[in-house]
């Protein structure tokens, strides 16, 4: 991780939560939603143990959730927001996943805590293709193409060297997630609260 970003602008951190992958988005405020600036994007991907190791699962989670929050902890350093800006779906599809899912959504709330109380908007994945492309049966390949367009993300092995997303497409997919997650709530009245201190 580097230095500290040093900003004139508050920012703001759009997250794609999930236990498996957790993006960030870091955006400098404008006082208005057309003066925003994404300044970087980063997905971290946990796995697994290794069956052959014969971890519990308990153990595993315990250490995937101690990679998400020291990453979390990291990104803080050198990129501090003043508002989180979340996609946090009400579910999933099976009694695994939705136990993830709540595990992730626990550690960025309190991450969120104990960090000063962090103010977060929230988004749902409906909203957030909704917002980003018009279409909230938008598929994840629309909702990349559109957050590249509208926050000038070079794709991947493209274009002048400056903000890019990962050339990995499962954390470039993440990473769009998560700029997709701040566009949804850029108007809500946290940031629009936010953006007062720019």
């Amino acid at each position: 991780m580097g230095r500290k970003l040093k900003s004139n602008r508050p920012i703001a951190w759009g997250v794609d939560c999930a236990f498996r992958s957790v993006a960030i988005a870091v955006v400098e405020l404008g006082q208005t939603s057309d003066r925003d600036h994404a300044v970087h994007v980063e997905a971290l991907l946990t796995k697994a143990s290794d069956k052959k190791l014969r971890v519990m699962v308990a153990d595993d989670d315990a250490r995937c959730i101690r990679e998400i929050a020291t990453w979390l902890d990291e990104m803080f350093m050198v990129y501090e927001p003043i508002i989180i800006c979340a996609e946090l779906p009400s579910g999933a599809q099976g009694a695994k996943a939705h136990h993830a899912l709540g595990i992730a959504k626990g550690v960025l709330c309190t991450f969120a805590v104990l960090r000063g109380g962090l103010p977060m908007a929230v988004c749902s994945p409906k909203e957030l293709k909704t917002a980003t492309t018009g279409n909230a049966g938008a598929s994840k390949e629309a909702v990349m193409a559109a957050m590249g367009e509208t926050y000038v993300i070079n794709p991947p092995g493209s274009g002048p060297v400056g903000l890019r997303f990962h050339p990995t497409k499962k954390r470039w997919e993440h990473e769009a997630d998560a700029l997709g997650a701040y566009h949804a709530c850029r108007n809500s009245d946290l940031v629009r609260m936010a953006r007062r201190t720019s």
